[in-house]
């Protein structure tokens, strides 16, 4: 009779919602009227965009199975199920941010009581990016069915002037069940992130907002869900915006589950020239205003109306409209690809 002992270890589906590859044409951008954070908080509507750009909490439970296999035949003989548990915390002015893990309770069953369960957290990113455990899962814990394990994932990344990059954290552990031959890996990917220090002026000569990280596929909204952007404080303008996000797909309207994607400054301005160009205005003072914007992917003749408009407005609003998404995008750090809504309360 031969006998063997081994172990089996899978992952079980986690609950975050996915990652968005960088300058995708659609995010997961979900509908505002879910946590995007997935931290389970009823009041997150409340919250600021850069919480809601640099916060996500996700779940992932593994299993790891204790088999004897005898004469070629498995016989499964305990089971040790647990959950890790992390809230991901980046920071919009800084290249360092951190991470904490909870380790659950495992449930035990069988051999899994009376033979411990030992392993090491790893974590894998680019070159760029360096990560540094602290706490509990700084080294080798045992599995607890009593007791959850705690500890810190220390984050510090670096970039170059006007780049960005995304990475996404890979999560393994190894170690072993003790009395049994196989060793345990189990491993799994984290949200995509991105770090960037793209923010500077046209000549390059200096640097309106310091380098920082977001979660690129987490949607802002200019303000907030709740309370107006400044864009509803300008007359022609917000009865622009107001007349596109009351039809169709609402685009761009909170809630709707159809953000508008930042593009680039070179489709921006072809955008402007689809829909303006060559127009002349009926009088002195007035601007051609476009919703949805033209520095979205979703402006110019992307849609049909009644999806999207133009209006004529003095051209002081179309000014102060320029700085104010100019700071709201510095502020969530929104680059090309990334989703957001415009609240004028439509």
């Amino acid at each position: 009779m031969k006998r063997e002992l081994t172990v089996q270890v899978r992952n079980v589906a986690p609950t975050w919602h996915g990652t968005m590859p960088q300058g995708a044409a659609k995010a997961d951008a979900r509908a505002a009227d879910t946590d995007p954070t997935g931290c389970g908080d009823p009041w997150w509507i409340f919250e600021s965009n850069q919480t809601i750009r640099t916060t996500r909490c996700f779940d992932q439970e593994m299993i790891v199975g204790l088999v004897v296999i005898v004469d070629g035949v498995e016989e499964p003989v305990g089971e040790a199920t647990f959950t890790a548990e992390h809230v991901l915390t980046l920071n919009t002015t800084s290249l360092k941010w951190s991470e904490q893990v909870t380790i659950t309770p495992a449930q035990l069953l069988g051999e899994a009581k009376t033979s411990p369960i030992t392993l090491t957290l790893l974590t894998f990113n680019l070159p760029q990016t360096t990560t540094t455990g602290t706490g509990q899962l700084a080294g080798a814990f045992t599995l607890s069915g009593s007791s959850p394990e705690k500890g810190t994932i220390e984050y510090s990344s670096r970039v170059n002037k006007m780049q960005d990059l995304s990475d996404a954290t890979h999560y393994v552990y190894v170690g072993e069940a003790a009395g049994f031959t196989t060793p345990i890996t189990l491993g799994y990917n984290g949200p995509t992130f991105r770090c960037d220090d793209a923010f500077w002026n046209k000549k390059l000569t200096k640097r309106y907002k310091v380098p920082g990280c977001v979660l690129p596929q987490q949607a802002a909204t200019d303000t907030t869900p709740l309370f107006p952007s400044q864009q509803y404080w300008l007359p022609g303008i917000r009865q622009n915006i107001q007349t596109v996000q009351k039809a169709g797909v609402h685009v761009g309207e909170p809630f709707s589950g159809v953000p508008l994607h930042r593009t680039t400054q070179a489709q921006k301005d072809k955008n402007r020239a689809a829909v303006c160009g060559g127009l002349h205005p009926p009088q002195p003072g007035d601007s051609c205003d476009e919703y949805p914007f033209a520095s979205t992917q979703e402006g110019g003749t992307h849609f049909n109306p009644p999806n999207r408009a133009i209006a004529w407005v003095p051209i002081a609003e179309q000014r102060k409209q320029g700085g104010i998404l100019k700071a709201f995008y510095g502020q969530s750090r929104i680059l090309p690809g990334d989703p957001f809504y415009v609240n004028v309360l439509a």
